[in-house]
């Protein structure tokens, strides 16, 4: 929310966004969740992330591959930022 303020600049969040998001689960299996999104709002994109659950077992192996697919489909010199993050179950 501070980055798109930031860019937005005052003008209420209706600013065209430069940056893209995609986010890839993965346990024993990846998904890709959300695949070069410049539109949704991060109160929407925290919505989609957060009704995502693991369910075992963690390849990360699988999803380097992964990354790298969507980093190879979606390449942009100017931007690139990946977190591979593990999540316990719940």
């Amino acid at each position: 929310m501070s980055r798109l303020s930031a860019v937005a600049g005052g003008q209420g969040g209706q600013v065209a966004r430069r940056d893209a998001y995609s986010v890839v689960f993965f346990n024993s299996t990846t998904v890709k969740g959300i695949n070069n999104d410049f539109t949704s709002l991060p109160d929407q994109l925290l919505t989609s992330i957060i009704q995502h659950r693991a369910s075992g077992g963690t390849d990360y192996s699988q999803a380097i591959k992964c990354a790298q697919e969507v980093m190879t489909q979606h390449w942009s010199t100017e931007r690139f930022v990946a977190l591979l993050l593990s999540a316990p179950l719940l």
